[in-house]
């Protein structure tokens, strides 16, 4: 079972030998991966990722390896390869090695709002970084119907067992609309995106830097900005992060709009996927830790959106 700590432990202390650092390895946490964190001296030195059997195939995590190689003028987990390897198989896991970014992860957001306008300029980057150097990654889509669809790639918002039926109806009801409006979305503004920008993967010390890009895909731009405001959709600074974001972002890029007329639909799908996911981790310590009214308050953005397209 991949959650069995042993078995992580021994793999984590044969992945140090395997990328040749030095340093002991810190369990750190469980969710799609297993982090450690290398450390010597007790600091840490490295971050080391054991993938979850049959989440990503050898193939994405190489793309994953090469976009990070791409980006060059963000603050970001560089990963680190031993004779040219930066993805090994160790115990049937696949386990890739990053330098670690010194700082704090997951500020609070009040009194820090400006912080926004830095990860909406680092999005930024980020699209421009995709946009001018291309290449044929092998990594997820992020439609639609692979967020809030049944077959979701983070499970299915409908098997929550806080909701009641007909609360489930008119969040079924709003994802449709989502879909319609997603449709009628005509932009070029398209292509790799982080998809998980929240605070806990903002790292805040002398630069910013970003980490985690263990789930990025094919998406629209905006989606980024959803990802960004994960599990503060119901803030009431909310307005505020994401004007903030604007403004970084387009310090890089321009945003139109049309493109700002699509902000609430990705929030409101990012929030009604973060409910699948929510749902199908309800054991893991993180997601124990979160609102337990997060279902709750997504239903109330749903039951807003479908009456007035906004919340």
């Amino acid at each position: 079972m991949f959650e069995n700590i042993e078995n992580l432990n021994k793999t984590a202390s044969i992945a140090v030998s395997a990328f040749g650092v030095e340093g002991n390895a810190v369990f750190v946490q469980i969710s799609e991966n297993a982090t450690y964190f290398i450390c010597q001296s007790n600091k840490p030195k490295y971050t080391l990722r054991i993938c979850r059997p049959n989440y990503h195939t050898f193939e994405e995590l190489e793309s994953e390896i090469q976009w990070l190689l791409n980006i060059d003028d963000v603050n970001i987990c560089k990963p680190i390869s031993e004779n040219g390897e930066y993805v090994k198989k160790i115990n049937g896991c696949y386990c890739t090695m990053y330098k670690y970014i010194d700082g704090v992860a997951d500020i609070e957001i009040e009194g820090n709002e400006n912080l926004y306008i830095e990860i909406g300029r680092i999005a930024g980057l980020l699209h421009k970084n995709t946009i001018e150097k291309p290449f044929n990654a092998i990594r997820p889509k992020w439609s639609m119907e692979n967020l809030i669809g049944k077959n979701g790639l983070w499970g299915d918002w409908r098997k929550t067992t806080v909701l009641n039926n007909p609360q489930k109806d008119i969040v079924e009801k709003t994802c449709t609309k989502i879909y319609e409006k997603v449709a009628n979305y005509k932009t070029d503004k398209y292509g790799l995106i982080h998809i998980d920008l929240r605070l806990t993967n903002i790292i805040v010390g002398k630069t910013t830097g970003i980490i985690d890009f263990d789930d990025c895909g094919y998406g629209y731009f905006m989606q980024d900005l959803a990802s960004s405001v994960s599990f503060l959709e119901n803030s009431p600074q909310l307005s505020t992060l994401i004007e903030n974001w604007y403004k970084g972002y387009e310090s890089v890029l321009p945003l139109d709009n049309k493109d700002k007329e699509m902000a609430k639909t990705f929030i409101l799908a990012r929030q009604i996927q973060l409910l699948a996911w929510v749902t199908s981790h309800s054991k893991s310590t993180y997601v124990q830790g979160i609102d337990k009214d997060f279902p709750i308050k997504c239903f109330i953005n749903a039951e807003k959106y479908l009456k007035y397209r906004d919340f």
